[in-house]
C-alpha cells in the first residue's frame, strides 16, 4: 500500500517478490500494477527532479556580486551536488522490485521493467544499486570474449587463452560479441562510465566485434556495434 511504501519496504521483500516472478509463480505485470507510485506520479516526480537539477546546473559557477559574506554561510545545498545526485526515494516500490529482480538474476524481467520505466521518461540506471547490478551483469556477459581479445601477456589473456597463446596478441580479425552482451550494455547505457575498468573492456570487445563484422560484411552486426558506440560508449 502507499502508506507502507512511505515507511520503506524491506529489500528482502523485494527479493522475495522477484524470486516469485523469476520462478513464474507471479506474473510481473500483475505485480507491477500494485506497486507505488503510479506511473503518472513517477513521471511527474522525474520531470520535477530534472527541472531542479537543470536549474542547479545553470547556477554552477555563478557569482552574486550583491551577496554579503554572511550569505555564504547559509544552509542551501551546493549546486554541483544537487545537479549530480538524483534524489533517493525509499517509497519507490517499482525501483525496489527492479533491484530485487537484478539481485535474483532475472535479467529478462529486469529488462522488461527498465524498458517500461524508460518509456515513461524515467532513468532507473541512475539508482546506484541498479547501476552496480547492471555493471556486474554486463561484466559477466563480456568476460569470455574479453579474455580471448585481451592484450598479450596480461593476466586476463593468460587465464582466458592459456599461458602460451596468452603471450601472443589476439587475432586481428576480431570476433562477434554475443547479442546478450549488447542487450545488457543497452540496459546500462552511458552509465557504464561509472566502472572505468568495465568501460575499457567493453570498448575493446565492441572494437573487436566491429572488426569482425566489417571483415565478413555483416551489415546488421555492424549497425549493432555502431549503435553501442553511439548510445553507450561515446556518451560515457
Amino acid at each position: 500500500s502507499e502508506r507502507a511504501a512511505l515507511q520503506g519496504t524491506p529489500e528482502s521483500l523485494y527479493l522475495l517478490a522477484a524470486t516469485l516472478v523469476r520462478e513464474k509463480v507471479v506474473a510481473l505485470d500483475e505485480l507491477y500494477a500494485h506497486l507505488s507510485p503510479p506511473d503518472d506520479v513517477a513521471a511527474d516526480r522525474r520531470a520535477a527532479s530534472v527541472a531542479t537539477r537543470m536549474d542547479a546546473v545553470r547556477r554552477i559557477g555563478v557569482v552574486n556580486l550583491l551577496a554579503r559574506s554572511s550569505d555564504a554561510k547559509g544552509t542551501a545545498p551546493d549546486a554541483a551536488t544537487v545537479a549530480s545526485a538524483p534524489p533517493e526515494d525509499p517509497s519507490d516500490q517499482k525501483l525496489g522490485l527492479l533491484r530485487g529482480l537484478l539481485a535474483a538474476g532475472d535479467v529478462d524481467s529486469a529488462a522488461a521493467m527498465i524498458e517500461r520505466m524508460s518509456n515513461l521518461g524515467l532513468d532507473p540506471a541512475e539508482d546506484p544499486t541498479v547501476r552496480a547490478a547492471l555493471c556486474a551483469s554486463l561484466a559477466d556477459a563480456v568476460h569470455d570474449h574479453h579474455a580471448r581479445g585481451a592484450p598479450a601477456g596480461c593476466a586476463v589473456a593468460t587465464r582466458g587463452r592459456g599461458d602460451e597463446r596468452g603471450r601472443s596478441e589476439p587475432a586481428e580479425d576480431g570476433e562477434r560479441l554475443p547479442d546478450e552482451a549488447f542487450r545488457r550494455l543497452f540496459l546500462l547505457g552511458p552509465y557504464v562510465c561509472h566502472d572505468v575498468a568495465l568501460h575499457a573492456r567493453v570498448v575493446r570487445c565492441v572494437g573487436r566485434h566491429l572488426a569482425w563484422a566489417r571483415a565478413v560484411g555483416d551489415a546488421d552486426a555492424t549497425r549493432v556495434g555502431e549503435r553501442a558506440v553511439g548510445e553507450a560508449l561515446l556518451p560515457a
